[in-house]
């Protein structure tokens, strides 16, 4: 991930678990008070879909998205277990399971708007 030699130069290293988990956290705050705040675009983006449809595409984005960010992490997790740099590792692992988590939020998110339009009780 850091050119080699360069990684003391950006930083003390990975966060403790628990810092980790407290920035999650918040990022998690900050989309939800960000999303609460900028509410439904007055314009649906693509007006061929109807804004139920909209937002299902856009969940499935943002999922799609995160699964890449947690591939990309669980190749480097693999890298450092590889090279014996098992507290590297662990961090790549951790940030992975984060994105994997947001990913399935979305996807959740996705299929609920799919339920709201589409289904029927």
């Amino acid at each position: 991930m850091f050119p080699k030699g360069r990684e003391r130069e950006l930083g003390p290293g990975p966060l403790p678990p628990s810092k980790l988990i407290a920035l999650i956290n918040l990022k998690r705050i900050v989309i939800d008070v960000c999303s609460r705040w900028q509410g439904t675009p007055a314009v649906n983006p693509n007006p061929r879909l109807p804004p139920m449809s909209q937002k299902s595409a856009e969940h499935h984005a943002k999922a799609a998205e995160h699964h890449e960010h947690a591939a990309r992490h669980h190749k480097e997790a693999a890298k450092h277990y590889a090279a014996g740099s098992h507290e590297k590792a662990a961090h790549h692992a951790h940030v992975a399971r984060g994105h994997d988590l947001h990913a399935d939020q979305h996807a959740e998110e996705a299929a609920k708007h799919h339920v709201e339009e589409h289904g029927s009780k």
